[in-house]
């Protein structure tokens, strides 16, 4: 243990950024950090302000000269600064397949910001937006991403959550978002078409016109593809007779029977009978057998259809998670 002189608090050297050649001793919490200031001051921008400003040093000697005198960190867990100083010497850590906890790079993203690194701030915040389900939950990935404002966190978090079928986990840090954690937590529990907590009239007005309307396109498109598909081209004489079905009426037939199976029976229906913008919608169709129909064509059809709906899909939750991001939540506990 080491006595700090400057707070009269006892201080436990860091396991492993204590290094024996270091110049700098900086404190966080009660652990004390000896670094080297050339590697480590550059990067926290204030720091290096004070420690390069030439300004005279008082009499008793300046902090982070020595281990009695280190430069206190306010505002900062130990936790936090041990994932930063590991960017900078850890270059194995770059290299690793081994995904860091979401916490981590949450953490270097924080400090980063905070002093003034731009790079390490983007990649920390990749780092995030990269990490699947099993590193991240996609409810806490909506969660931190309304809490820092990261429009990508969020609409990722939406399409794993509706299109994707990923189950909703409670969050393990669940006081850290307060409010927010219940109102978002109903949010994604229930049908978005029927999400009224804490929006104003205009605000729901504008998701249920949103998810309607996206809703309706998803018919036309099936509808569109029953009356039209296959759209084989043919040029290739030798391609058509590969891939035309014998009786192209009977693949509509079945095509359009089976659609009518699936919207009727899907999970996520609306109110009003509308397909409603659920994630096993293209789950349902592709288990569905459409009886009678050609495989050729069902390939073509299950085609087309995945294009659109990718892209549909991804206009939806952008326009859902701006309408989040602009929301104002609680963020007392008690909701």
């Amino acid at each position: 243990m080491i006595f700090s002189m400057a707070t009269g608090t006892e201080l436990s050297p860091h396991a492993a950024f204590s290094f024996p050649g270091g110049d700098l001793f900086i404190a966080v919490e009660t652990t004390l950090f000896c670094v080297h200031k050339d590697v480590v001051a550059t990067r926290i921008m204030p720091l290096h302000d004070v420690l390069g400003s030439g300004l005279p040093q008082p009499a008793e000697g300046a902090e982070g000269i020595t281990a009695a005198k280190p430069i206190h960190l306010s505002g900062v867990t130990t936790v936090e600064f041990e994932a930063f100083l590991q960017c900078i010497y850890d270059v194995n850590m770059h290299i690793d397949p081994t995904p860091k906890p979401v916490h981590f790079w949450l953490g270097v993203r924080r400090l980063s910001d905070m002093w003034e690194w731009p790079q390490l701030t983007n990649y920390a915040m990749k780092q995030v937006t990269n990490a699947d389900n099993g590193v991240v939950d996609p409810f806490q990935k909506l969660l931190l991403g309304y809490k820092y404002g990261v429009m990508e966190w969020v609409v990722y978090a939406l399409r794993s959550i509706y299109f994707r079928g990923s189950k909703i986990a409670q969050a393990v840090n669940k006081d850290e978002f307060g409010g927010t954690y219940t109102v978002l937590l109903k949010f994604c529990s229930s049908e978005l078409i029927t999400f009224a907590v804490v929006l104003t009239s205009d605000e729901l007005h504008f998701l249920n016109w949103t998810l309607r309307d996206g809703s309706a396109l998803i018919d036309r498109t099936i509808s569109e593809l029953i009356q039209d598909c296959p759209r084989m081209s043919s040029a290739d004489d030798d391609d058509w007779s590969c891939s035309k079905c014998d009786n192209h009426q009977r693949c509509v037939k079945a095509l359009s029977a089976g659609w009518n199976h699936v919207r009727t029976h899907l999970s996520g229906l609306a109110r009003d009978g509308k397909c409603g913008l659920s994630w096993d919608l293209m789950d349902s169709i592709e288990r569905y057998q459409f009886n009678g129909m050609d495989p050729r064509c069902r390939v073509i059809v299950m085609r087309d259809l995945s294009c659109r709906l990718i892209e549909f899909y991804h206009r939806i939750c952008q326009a859902v998670a701006d309408r989040i991001l602009g929301l104002d939540l609680p963020v007392e506990s008690d909701v």
